[in-house]
């Protein structure tokens, strides 16, 4: 392997725009060398940049070499030629599904019906985030209820303790992926002619976490006569428009998909109610709406876990630890977090020997909380941790003695339709909580009983925060006990399957 690792997102300017790096040997890191998007492309564009020796290196360190020049440029001429074909077949597979009458085959049976889980996201290697807890909360819930039949994956999932009921079948990415969106396409058609003749799926309920471009389930329901539940945790068109740049080559399948998604499934589950209202707007039939906000593994997060060794390793062992872990994501309140912790320190210069921030996660704004943090006198006062698989997060969490969820709204002045995973994996560790008092979260969390909750996005209170509940330990134990009260009696996995099981075997 090659002598330097550069990120992918960094890719473009780190060799484009520093001759120094034209000549140099290097890998690209990636989650997965067996899934990258516009390989040949990139390929292509960096050997035209001068680079000649350089190759592809994943999460699991398996290393992929660069192909030559004349391959990338016949692979990119193969995918331009098959392009036009590949939309037209996917956009007759839209036709049929739009032009299908909808049928109800709810309710179920709620004693005798089993499910097909089917996850067709196009992330790889995930071991960290929301999505891995939740995905691995709801599938270890399902088996341990005894309803989960078998797990349909794009990839291998993290934390799910039933392995032996997990196939795995991965997207292909050999053919078409120097065309955006090319591969979320034809993954739909990978898994019609895998699974439209699979006899598990016969007297079964689908249960399938929506993703871009993928229609599959909607087909199954149809070919086997069987009910879809639907996992929609946000709209990736709105999350494209307001979080992306807005712009995406296929966009008018994206909108047609997702439609067919909201309006064929049989039973749609949402983290929160003002993603339900949202749906309502767009016209989704309200009855087949449950709103069902995230949960926690109470075996996994629990205050018996030890942060010692994270402490030790931190040296954190003589000070107060206030914590956050999250994806660092646009609204995750990091930017805001990270000011206010400038502010705190500044207004309280006696604290900077007491007081240290451990920063679990990686993700978008990561470099902007570092650039203020590292451009302030408190560099040494924050630890970045970087990002943490799933299973060490408990750890993490027990490390600290205040936690923090700093959310902010949606930047296009919509309601926040979140439920934070972080949110119930901090109560459950009956810790002391800082959080924005916005919609769910300040529906779930109460005021000096649950939780210390400030207006979002105010950096001013989130600084008198941090300080105000530092110094009141009577508090710190109130909250701890009153937040975790609510997660043991409402927001377990367990809790959240039943849910899903009562509202497809009855009326919501």
């Amino acid at each position: 392997m090659f002598q330097q690792n550069i990120p992918f997102k960094e890719i473009t300017t780190a060799v484009a725009g520093r001759k120094k790096y034209k000549r140099a040997e290097f890998n690209i890191c990636i989650s997965d060398v067996d899934h990258i998007f516009a390989r040949h492309l990139i390929e292509f564009y960096l050997r035209m940049c001068g680079c000649t020796k350089f190759g592809w290196l994943d999460d699991n360190k398996k290393f992929l070499p660069a192909s030559n020049l004349l391959t990338n440029a016949l692979c990119l001429f193969r995918d331009v030629l098959i392009w036009p074909f590949q939309l037209l077949r996917y956009k007759m597979l839209l036709n049929r599904l739009e032009q299908t009458p909808f049928k109800k085959y709810l309710p179920f049976n709620k004693s005798q019906v089993v499910i097909n889980y089917l996850r067709t996201d196009h992330w790889f290697n995930l071991r960290s985030g929301g999505s891995v807890g939740h995905v691995s909360g709801v599938i270890n819930a399902m088996a341990k209820a005894g309803k989960l039949k078998t797990i349909f994956s794009s990839d291998n999932l993290f934390e799910v303790q039933k392995t032996e009921l997990l196939e795995k079948i991965s997207p292909r990415y050999n053919v078409g992926s120097s065309i955006p969106e090319l591969p979320q396409m034809n993954y739909n058609f990978q898994l019609i002619d895998k699974l439209k003749n699979e006899e598990r799926f016969k007297g079964s309920a689908i249960y399938q976490r929506y993703s871009q471009y993928n229609v599959t389930g909607v087909y199954l329901k149809y070919h086997f006569a069987i009910p879809l539940i639907l996992e929609f945790n946000g709209s990736e068109v709105w999350a494209i428009k307001n979080w992306g740049s807005g712009k995406i080559l296929h966009f008018n399948f994206l909108m047609r998909c997702e439609k067919i998604n909201l309006m064929h499934a049989d039973l749609i589950v949402v983290v929160s109610q003002n993603l339900k209202d949202s749906l309502m707007t767009e016209g989704v039939d309200a009855s087949k709406i449950l709103v069902n906000p995230n949960g926690v593994s109470l075996q996994k997060f629990n205050e018996q876990v030890n942060g010692n060794v994270i402490r030790e390793k931190y040296s954190l062992q003589n000070h107060k630890v206030i914590g956050f872990i999250g994806t660092f994501g646009e609204w995750h309140g990091v930017v805001e977090m990270a000011k206010a912790i400038v502010m705190f320190f500044d207004a309280h210069p006696d604290e900077i020997s007491k007081v240290k921030f451990l920063l679990i996660g990686d993700g978008n704004l990561l470099e902007s909380v570092r650039g203020i943090i590292y451009q302030s006198s408190y560099r040494d006062t924050v630890i970045f941790t970087g990002k943490v698989n799933q299973n060490e997060s408990p750890q993490y969490l027990a490390a600290c003695d205040i936690l923090l969820s700093p959310h902010i709204g949606n930047p296009d002045g919509s309601k926040f339709f979140g439920s934070p995973t972080k949110l119930f994996e901090y109560m459950a560790m009956r810790k002391p909580i800082i959080a924005s008092n916005l919609e769910q979260i300040g529906d779930i969390l109460t005021h000096n009983q649950s939780a210390f909750l400030v207006p979002p996005g105010d950096v001013a209170a989130l600084a008198n925060a941090y300080f105000h509940l530092l110094k009141n330990e009577t508090l710190q134990q109130t909250l701890a006990q009153g937040a975790y009260n609510k997660v043991i009696e409402n927001y377990t996995w367990d809790m959240h399957v039943n849910k899903i099981l009562e509202a497809g075997g009855g009326e919501l």
